[in-house]
């Protein structure tokens, strides 16, 4: 299993304009995701993870990013700069299904 390294989330906030101010452990601010007048946006640096107390939506640096662009995954890990270089899940009867079907296609062919 590989582990993304992903970027800090304070940075990532702080990138897109967003200020933040420091409460205890957690960092506030007016939430980027709907409008209101007093901060109920929280990041905790610690487990790198956001949460908006007023509309209730919360998630790590690439749900923020999702978000507040509006883009789909894919599209968040680009822009996050993560690369995706996972291979797809085969699934062994199908593979041995299609190796088959080559092989009688092939043999078709042939005789």
């Amino acid at each position: 299993m590989q582990v993304i390294e992903k970027p800090d989330i304070i940075s990532i906030i702080e990138k897109e304009g967003i200020e933040l101010r420091q409460r205890g452990q957690y960092f506030w601010t007016c939430c980027p995701l709907h409008s209101e007048r007093t901060a109920s946006f929280a990041v905790n640096p610690e487990k790198q993870r956001f949460h908006c107390f007023g509309c209730h939506v919360g998630g790590d640096v690439v749900d923020f990013v999702m978000k507040l662009k509006k883009v789909s995954f894919l599209d968040a890990l680009g822009y996050l700069g993560i690369s995706s270089n996972r291979q797809a899940k085969t699934d062994p009867p199908e593979t041995r299904r299609r190796e088959l079907i080559e092989k009688f296609k092939e043999w078709c062919c042939n005789y």
